[in-house]
């Protein structure tokens, strides 16, 4: 996660309840909610927090049947509400739908397997009863 304040300024920045740090950078942050707090050093004014959700999507996959990488999802879905993720080609022909009951991807469209490129998904999402969108894209690699 990279924080962005305005305006720039010498801030500390907080993940959640930990260590505060000068660096607006966080790495290896897990799916989920989080609360990130910016705090002025100069304790100039109130600190500012904001709850945010991280989606962590893999940005790629390898559906060639060696068990390692070969479906596409996203884990976590399951902690928001009414989820459906729609996944596209690059001319945006919806090839598939993940919910609850169809979790994975295998990277096929009427039982063909599709070639190597990128392709598109949107999650339409509701977090706290409030209609959410994202939209990404990640590779399939045969």
């Amino acid at each position: 996660i990279t924080v962005i304040a305005f305006p720039s300024g010498n801030y500390f920045y907080q993940l959640d309840n930990g260590i505060l740090q000068e660096s607006n950078i966080f790495e290896n942050v897990n799916h989920g909610n989080h609360t990130i707090t910016v705090i002025d050093q100069n304790e100039c004014g109130d600190s500012i927090s904001k709850d945010i959700t991280l989606i962590n999507y893999p940005n790629y996959f390898t559906p060639n049947g060696d068990g390692i990488n070969d479906y596409w999802t996203i884990y976590g879905m399951n902690s928001f509400q009414n989820w459906k993720i729609s996944i596209f080609d690059r001319y945006g022909k919806l090839l598939t739908q993940l919910s609850n009951s169809n979790l994975l991807w295998d990277g096929t469209f009427n039982g063909n397997k599709l070639p190597s490129t990128d392709y598109w998904f949107v999650i339409n999402y509701q977090e706290n009863n409030i209609d959410k969108i994202f939209r990404a894209n990640f590779s399939l690699l045969r």
